[in-house]
């Protein structure tokens, strides 16, 4: 509060080192150079945008120079490929050929003003004088080397080309429509030109030696299945853009005879190598192909062209609208400001004239302004207030205290009759003086607040006493006002109270920011819609809450196609398209891509089934409903998950979003959360899915580190880790409580990748060996795969370190483990088989894996007092172990009678609670002193 004084004493002094007419100057300033500001702002734009899409339409023929080059140069690489492998029939063409594309290239020299593009567009030249039939005759190159740098140089072409498409704003233009004109015409287009000259090059090269090489099938098939997918891509593309019904016919014109042709490559080359067509003839249908795609391109350019014609003309007339308005609204404007300086100046000089007479004391002045304005109303409320200023200067003394600390003063008589409240109260009542004046008291704050706060006021005042409080109430016309009030009771000589001066400060717009806060925090900006912290108070409140979550699927592909602001403006329609049901049911925008719809039961206007069906009818209505984005009409498809309950109302929207997740899983529309023991058992795997989740983004999956004894030097020289999770209460959660559910739900590899992270920084500086558990599933998450290997470049030690995967582990991909513990090895990691001696055992694989350690389980050793048939399985382990030279560790080693017995057959480690449980890292730092 202290700062917000000393500033507003900054402010007032630093306007009080103007004068009116200079604040006023200053004001109109403020008012008019903006406007101004803003209208040369948009003539500016105006202008930028009509030179942008100039400069585009120039680019553009540049662009169509480059690709007619790139179209002869193909048909150069086709007809020299059928020249180099024997036909010599097509030499004249050849040399017509060179000579129109030196003709051409020159021409594009000519015409190019940029020193750099020009630079490269003279060494594209020089590397096609290389390829001229004369040059490489000399050389001695290959048909297959020609073939190879026809096709480099016309991929540095069409690269030349995309690169002046992107620098001058054609593939980067603020309208999605343009950019993707241009994208299918300058580069789309023109690639699958060069994917089937390609085809044809090679295959006329093929037909013309009558022989069709191992290598030139792999080729063929290649190019095959490229043009196949370019083709693909086009015609996605097309069916996706609005385009004149011309074109539109045109283009699935040329499309059916790429498919046609894709048919009669497979035929002739790939399903059987047809060696009788004759390779003219096959260059000739295929430049056919060509020529057509290089039509529709025409067509396509001519088109964008005259789109980006008929831009530049709405550009050049809005701004040269735009520029005629900023001269006239300017002119109007300073003649106004000159106007109202003129006025109010030489009011002010009288004003001022009367008040430096009052200040030397004299009050029989008057202001001498005639004017019907403002002025003349202040001219003539001034003389009247003048005429009284003898008679109330007394009175002026005893509520000046009043006056100077609030804005809004209201003056009642001994009996709370009004008989005086100020314009500032008209303003923040909506009434007028006259409307009150004569009236009690009570019928201003009657409509403030309610009638028992109101008596309590007027009880503390008459007493003497001053009263400070807020006070809330409705205006005129229901005009709401909130205000900090101080009523003061005036008595005369200090003794009766004969009047009562009540001082209010205006705290409405903080108030309303209050509530404009809880709007921010409880509705989403984009749609106007509640959002998930309103859903979850309004279902607490609902007696028999019923909710459904919509999903708009796919919605993220929308985002890449068209952009996170179509994306909104998408989201934003689905919003009001919901907001056409809110008569029946409360929607909200639940996060991203989510809606919900609640309902309460309670009411008893529709049964649970009435609304679930009433839901089904809102999906069908927004899957009919075309949802504009940008020049595009789009069709969204949903899927959703239903819930309703009484007793569990905190856990509702889990519930509903579950079913949404099992709605996605099942392919259907809409899934319904039932509760009995099938879903309460998979309620329960969600809660434990989600609660995984969440210790996951909170880092509370842990390890705990168990001791690997060294039964030959005595000491502890090992630890595994083993993980552990903690709950939202600071309670450890067992792993079988949630591993399994973990594995099912795909997220083993997250808890992997997060006990890995643990590990290396609890042991980046410790002494000890430490082993980390993974799983078949992490072997098959390439992202795990990726963070195990780049985490152990940089740890200091990675030989300290251990991996073992369980014995029974369903391994299906034997290569895929040798891989990994291949790598793995490199870093001078080890290897260990868990809980050997429970699964089927492949000694086979076990010999491939070079493993270091098996880990015999607890199951076996366990039995070891009393059973013999697992002391000779384990013996028999032993034994084989030792000639592989792999080390043995005991698992379960939970008394000294197990660990002598353990000893005596010749195990090398034991681990288990006879030597320590599993422990926190802190905690077995301080348990072993050389940590």
């Amino acid at each position: 509060m202290e700062l917000w004084k000393k500033l507003s004493m900054l402010y007032f002094r630093f306007w009080n080192k103007f004068s009116i007419r200079a604040r006023i100057l200053m004001l109109i300033s403020l008012v008019i150079f903006p406007m101004v500001l803003m209208t040369g702002k948009s003539v500016y734009s105006g202008i930028s945008k009509y030179i942008k899409k100039d400069k585009e339409l120039r680019c553009i023929e540049h662009i169509k120079h480059h690709i007619y080059i790139v179209s002869l140069l193909q048909k150069h690489r086709g007809l020299l490929s059928i020249y180099l492998n024997g036909d010599k029939r097509v030499k004249e063409r050849v040399l017509d050929l060179e000579r129109e594309i030196k003709e051409q290239f020159k021409e594009c020299l000519r015409r190019c003003k940029e020193p750099e593009k020009k630079k490269d567009l003279e060494k594209m030249y020089l590397q096609f004088k290389s390829l001229l039939l004369s040059s490489f005759l000399e050389k001695g190159f290959s048909a297959k080397e020609i073939f190879d740098r026809h096709t480099l140089l016309i991929s540095r072409l069409l690269e030349f080309a995309k690169d002046e498409a992107i620098k001058d704003g054609l593939l980067v233009d603020s309208e999605p429509y343009i950019r993707t004109l241009a994208d299918v015409a300058l580069i789309e287009l023109p690639q699958l030109t060069e994917i089937i000259g390609r085809v044809r090059g090679l295959g006329s090269g093929i037909l013309a030696k009558k022989k069709l090489e191992e290598e030139e099938k792999e080729d063929i098939v290649e190019l095959y299945r490229l043009l196949s997918g370019y083709r693909s891509v086009v015609g996605w593309t097309v069916n996706n853009i609005q385009l004149p019904q011309g074109i539109h016919v045109e283009f699935h014109d040329v499309l059916a005879k790429v498919d046609n042709y894709l048919d009669f490559v497979e035929l002739s080359f790939i399903i059987k190598f047809n060696s009788t067509l004759d390779p003219i003839s096959f260059f000739d249908r295929s430049s056919e192909i060509i020529d057509r795609v290089y039509s529709l391109y025409d067509s396509l350019t001519d088109y964008l062209q005259s789109f980006l014609k008929e831009r530049k003309k709405v550009y050049l007339g809005s701004f040269t609208v735009e520029a005629l308005a900023l001269i006239l609204f300017s002119s109007f404007l300073t003649c106004t400001a000159v106007t109202i300086y003129r006025t109010i100046g030489l009011s002010l000089n009288e004003i001022l004239r009367v008040a430096d007479g009052i200040s030397r004391g004299d009050f029989d002045v008057k202001v001498e302004i005639s004017d019907r304005n403002e002025f003349g109303r202040v001219a003539r409320a001034l003389n009247t207030a003048l005429e009284r200023l003898k008679e109330t200067v007394t009175l002026l003394k005893n509520y000046k205290l009043a006056v100077d600390e609030s804005n809004v003063i209201l003056k009642t008589d001994s009996q709370g009759i009004i008989t005086y409240a100020n314009k500032e109260f008209e303003k923040l009542s909506g009434y007028k003086a006259s409307e009150v004046t004569g009236k009690h008291l009570s019928f201003v704050f009657e409509t403030f607040t309610d009638k028992d706060t109101f008596h309590d006021v007027l009880k503390a005042v008459k007493e003497g006493k001053l009263w400070k409080g807020r006070l809330v109430g409705k205006g005129k016309a229901d005009k709401k006002c909130v205000v900090d009030t101080t009523i003061v009771p005036i008595s005369k000589e200090g003794k009766k109270i004969i009047e009562f001066v009540v001082i209010c400060h205006d705290v409405t717009e903080l108030e309303e920011s209050r509530q404009r806060l809880y709007h921010l925090l409880n509705y989403d900006t984009v749609t106007g819609l509640p959002n998930r912290n309103k859903l979850l108070e309004d279902i607490y409140k609902a007696e028999y809450p019923a909710i459904c979550v919509l999903d708009i699927s796919d919605f993220n592909h929308l985002n890449e196609l068209f952009g996170e602001e179509q994306g909104d403006a998408i989201l934003e329609q689905v919003g009001k398209e919901l907001k056409k049901f809110s008569k029946n049911v409360l929607p909200y925008r639940v996060q991203s891509d989510e809606f919900a719809l609640l309902y309460d039961l309670g009411k008893k206007s529709l049964t649970k089934e009435e609304f679930l069906a009433f839901c089904r009818e809102i999906i069908n209505a927004l899957e009919n409903a075309a949802f504009r984005c940008g020049d595009v009409d789009v069709f969204l498809n949903f899927k959703a998950g239903f819930a309703a309950t009484k007793e569990n109302k905190k856990n509702l929207l889990a519930y509903a979003e579950m079913a949404l997740n099992e709605a996605r899983r099942r392919r259907v529309k809409i899934f319904e959360m039932s509760f009995g023991r099938h879903s309460f058992d998979y309620l329960k795997n969600m809660l434990w899915i989600k609660k995984v989740r969440g210790a996951l983004e909170d880092h509370r999956i842990i390890p705990f580190y168990q001791p690997i004894y060294n039964n030959a030097t005595g000491k502890v020289e090992k630890f595994e880790a083993l993980v552990r999770m903690v709950d939202e209460d600071g309670h450890f959660v067992s792993p079988g409580m949630f591993l399994s559910v973990a594995k099912k739900a795909g997220i083993y590899p997250d808890l992997t990748r997060e006990m890995f992270r643990r590990v290396l920084e609890d042991f980046e500086n410790l002494p000890f060996d430490v082993s980390v558990n993974i799983s078949f599933e992490d072997l098959l998450s390439e992202k795990t795969v990726n963070f195990i290997l780049d985490a152990l470049k940089r740890f200091p030690s990675p030989d300290r370190l251990t991996f073992e995967i369980l014995e029974t582990e369903e391994i299906e991909n034997y290569s895929l483990l040798h891989d990994f513990v291949s790598e793995i090895k490199t870093f001078g990691c080890k290897f260990a088989i868990d809980d050997f001696g429970t699964g089927y055992s492949n000694f086979e694989n076990l010999m491939k894996l070079r493993v270091d350690y098996l880990k015999i389980d607890g199951s076996i050793i366990k039995r070891l007092p009393e059973d013999r048939g697992a002391r000779a399985l384990t013996e028999a382990i032993v034994s084989f172990s030792k000639e592989l030279g792999i080390k043995t560790v005991a698992e379960f080693v939970s008394s000294g009678e197990i660990f002598e017995l353990v000893k005596e057959i010749g195990i090398d480690y034991s681990q288990g609670y006879y030597f320590g449980k599993p422990e926190p890292i802190d905690v077995v730092k301080r348990k072993f002193k050389k940590l």
